[in-house]
């Protein structure tokens, strides 16, 4: 795929896909399914602005299914959950989870403030072929996903979607973007609030919007307030970039006010464009000109407001934003976002957010990043490969971890360059976001489980047995992400940790460790514990060398427990379960962080494929799957498309569908949720469809002929 700058898109595409910020870029749509390698004119170390594929679909339009989609007017005006093909397929099966107390001794920087907040704009299906309507699940093995979710508070979509019948190059987009569904699970198991996208295009009428009845209601705000609550997702990110009149305007004010008092836990952020007179005029820093759109104290409209990305030239230091909000009565870390414009800036941006906010010094306003994904236009344009998506996502665990990869010690190790968007491929020039940001947890009870999935892969295996050999995205079913990617003690080089995709337990993924060390702590996991007094600590491992395995508790007195995980037998793929008892007399103390210490005679060459905490004898066994249904949504060739339900239940965390052949048992997919679209289902034969519960239980199967 041959690259073009991101200048030489298209009007249409800006349209298509939104813009956030004065001048802001685009990002292309579509990524090619051929397995060749990506044609690059650049490398890891090149420097220059970001350029963005030239991505063309697979097939000419886009495929039959559940297929993300904007809404424009005719949408919103009656919107019910009816009026969209396969609503129920979009909704979140995870509702927000509450976060564990702040506790810095168990931070991996002690003196980092808890009140900095954390909000970023991203691309939820980036890398998708078909990202103007695209797929929540597929066959894509390269789309990209979030993992560092314990950092986020906020997270937003912020582009366009092209609307039901429309096509790639005439869009339109529609005003409301929906977030990815997956992207709302995996927000809210960690306890992060994950909201839609409101974008205003450059051309059209925009009254009918803000058209409110007679009775004092907003159709729009109906549908946006019903949208939320029906999909299960928090809010939206208002991107207001066009200019209205003042009487728009007022009505767009109203409608912020009368969503608040319909819907108390709806969050809205409001973008630093259109003031409150209509005028679109970027402050640039929060004054008495946009601070009306937060309204009052007692009065509230928006939530807060995402400050466009000249404040270091209108407001160095953010000083002064931050005293005009205190002056209107707001807390500036609750309600303000200083933007930093990732999408150009990589990892050189002009917004400077770490000379503000770092280890012993609070921030003025916090901080909102802007498509802080978009290297993986650069360094994934080879993500088709293993290696390429490795590479890619060290440059990732270098933008959240800092320049050496390990929380523990982020922070730049070269200064930016003097006007940033100059080397922007070069971690060593930001702080990362662990510098900045304190991490959260929601984990305060057991059973806790990872299988380190990220919701992407390019196989699938279950108990280390290859169940797919086709690629798969599907971002809802990544798994309990690591507190810390990677924290560890002694520090380990660079990718001497990492996420290994060739070998797996469950899904894609394993933690892998290749180091000349022979001794390793990886903290895992910050946690607000009380053990049951009976509990058990696990871990499945995959080592060529023996090797010995320490689940190591720290409690809130910083004294530590250690369990002996005793290795059982291996299995024929050489996954070995490690298993010890937690003492009772850890129990009695309030555990904050989880770690897994490892050791060897020889060199570590470890995979890490399970890890769980779980009290005994309880084991959460979901039941035999009840209303199980199968239709059949269209068919080519031998193979069908189909929507396959089942009745939720309390105990299940995850649902697998497998086709089971005359000689095959091959899985279709995992979800969350109570239905799946599956889109080949070889005819023949019969689907079976499977539980498993938070501790990683299996369920009887039910089994349905195809």
């Amino acid at each position: 795929m041959k690259r073009i700058p991101m200048t030489s898109l298209s009007r249409r595409t800006l349209l298509r896909v939104g813009a956030a910020g004065a001048g802001a870029a685009a990002l292309g749509a579509h990524a090619s399914l051929s397995p060749a390698h990506a044609e690059t004119d650049s490398d890891l170390g090149s420097s220059g602005p970001f350029t963005a594929p030239t991505m063309t679909p697979a097939e000419p339009g886009f495929p039959e299914g559940p297929l993300s989609r904007g809404f424009l007017i005719d949408d919103l005006a009656d919107w019910t959950p009816e009026t969209v093909e396969y609503a129920e397929n979009f909704r979140s099966a995870v509702p927000l989870r509450d976060r564990i107390p702040h506790d810095p001794e168990s931070q991996a920087h002690r003196d980092l403030s808890a009140d900095t907040q954390y909000l970023a704009l991203e691309i939820d299906y980036d890398g998708s072929s078909y990202q103007p309507r695209a797929q929540i699940d597929g066959a894509e093995g390269y789309v990209w996903t979030q993992r560092f979710w314990p950092y986020y508070d906020v997270w937003g979509s912020w582009h366009g979607q092209v609307v039901d019948g429309g096509s790639y190059d005439d869009g339109p987009a529609g005003l409301i973007d929906l977030p990815n569904p997956g992207f709302v699970e995996m927000g809210h198991l960690h306890g992060a609030k994950v909201i839609g996208g409101w974008f205003w295009p450059r051309e059209g009428d925009f009254g009918p919007y803000v058209e409110q009845r007679e009775d004092g209601s907003f159709p729009v705000a109906d549908a946006m307030i019903a949208m939320r609550r029906y999909f299960g997702f928090d809010g939206f990110f208002i991107n207001q970039e066009k200019e209205i009149t003042a009487r728009e305007a007022e009505q767009l004010a109203a409608m912020l006010r009368y969503i608040r008092a319909e819907d108390p836990e709806h969050y809205l952020c409001y973008y630093d464009a259109v003031l409150p007179d209509g005028e679109l005029d970027y402050q640039n820093r929060l004054n008495e000109k946009n601070l009306p759109w937060l309204g009052t104290p007692e009065d509230r409209l928006a939530d807060s407001i995402f400050l466009n990305y000249d404040w270091p030239k209108a407001d160095p230091g953010l000083a002064g934003s931050a005293d005009a909000v205190r002056a209107a009565g707001f807390d500036p870390l609750q309600v303000g976002f200083a933007g930093v414009e990732h999408q150009k800036g990589g990892f050189d941006p002009r917004e400077r957010f770490g000379d503000l906010a770092h280890p012993g010094t609070e921030a003025p306003l916090s901080m909102g990043n802007f498509v802080s994904q978009s290297f993986w236009s650069d360094a994934g344009d080879d993500a088709l490969t293993v290696e390429g998506r490795r590479r890619f996502r060290t440059l990732e665990q270098q933008f959240f971890s800092g320049p050496s990869g390990n929380p523990a010690t982020s922070g730049r190790v070269i200064d930016p360059t003097p006007d940033g968007r100059t080397d922007v491929l070069n971690p060593e020039r930001y702080d990362g976001v662990a510098h900045m940001i304190v991490e959260k947890s929601t984990l305060n009870s057991l059973p806790i489980r990872t299988t380190f999935g990220v919701g992407v892969g390019s196989h699938f295996r279950i108990h280390g047995r290859v169940v797919s050999t086709r690629p798969w995205n599907n971002a809802g079913i990544g798994q309990l992400n690591p507190t810390w990617q990677y924290w560890t003690e002694p520090e380990l080089p660079l990718g001497e940790v990492h996420l290994d995709e060739t070998i797996a337990w469950e899904g894609s993924h394993s933690l892998g460790v290749d180091s000349d060390a022979t001794d390793v702590e990886l903290h895992l996991f910050k946690t607000a514990l009380s053990l049951p007094r009976q509990s058990f600590a696990s871990a499945r491992i995959r080592s060529s060398e023996a090797v010995t395995a320490t689940m190591v508790l720290t409690h809130d007195d910083g004294s530590r427990s250690e369990v002996v995980l005793h290795r059982g037998r291996p299995d024929e793929g050489d996954w070995a379960q490690h298993r010890g008892p937690i003492p009772a007399r850890a129990a009695r103390r309030p555990i904050t962080r989880v770690s897994l210490s490892l050791s060897s005679t020889a060199p570590l060459s470890v995979n890490v494929g399970e890890v769980l905490l779980v009290e005994a004898p309880e084991i959460i066994q979901p039941t035999t799957p009840a209303g199980f249904t199968a239709e059949v949504a269209s068919s080519q060739g031998d193979a069908r498309a189909m929507q396959f339900g089942w009745e939720q239940q309390e105990a299940a965390e995850f649902w697998d569908l497998f086709h089971i052949g005359a000689t095959t048992r091959t899985w279709l997919g995992r979800t969350r949720r109570d239905r799946l679209y599956v889109h080949a289902v070889p005819s023949g034969g019969s689907v079976e469809l499977v539980a498993t519960s938070a501790d990683g239980s299996r369920s009887d199967t039910a089994s349905i002929e195809v």
